[in-house]
């Protein structure tokens, strides 16, 4: 079992059937959702998995951020982006090894689905975006995250924003890049 560190948090958006995407893209536009991720992950460590890479315009890493992504085909990528100094590729364990070994900073696992599980149990914190409208995805968010307390901490005609909290089993050390 993973323990929940507190430096590792999870940022995502779901429709209102919990859907992630449609046809490997987010179906909804939100400027209100763009500008609140953005906000929480500048400057810090964002992990993706390949697919979400891709679908990032031009396929490019999120600027002002250390993008890692998981990866069991790291030389495929190494290739592609070998210019870029903000992207590092990683295997899911090099990728745990990676966050236990940088306590002092935030890491902000931000997709997809497949990324979720594998590193939602080491998540102490949850933002979560539910947009109002059902956008009929073909991929949904199978999570179950009932065990973490729930705050709103942010409602409009368009979408929620909450933030979900755990604090057991937390292991916490350094003191993190805010």
């Amino acid at each position: 079992m993973a323990f929940q560190l507190s430096n590792v948090e999870a940022i995502l958006a779901l429709d209102s059937e919990y859907g992630l995407a449609k046809d490997g893209k987010i179906p909804w536009k939100s400027k209100t959702d763009m500008i609140f991720f953005k906000n929480k992950t500048i400057n810090n460590y964002v992990i993706m998995g390949s697919k979400t890479l891709f679908t990032l315009p031009n396929a490019q890493p999120l600027r002002n951020r250390t993008n890692i992504v998981v990866t069991n085909q790291k030389e495929k990528f190494l290739n592609i982006y070998k210019n870029i100094e903000n992207i590092i590729f990683f295997t899911i364990d090099e990728t745990i090894k990676f966050i236990k070994n940088n306590p002092n900073f935030k890491f902000f696992i931000i997709g997809g689905n497949q990324i979720y599980n594998l590193l939602l149990p080491y998540c102490s914190t949850i933002w979560l975006t539910k947009i109002k409208q059902n956008y009929y995805c073909d991929l949904k968010f199978n999570y179950n995250i009932s065990s973490y307390q729930k705050e709103l901490i942010y409602e409009d005609s368009e979408l929620e924003i909450f933030y979900f909290y755990s604090f057991s089993g937390i292991i916490k050390f350094g003191n993190c890049k805010k």
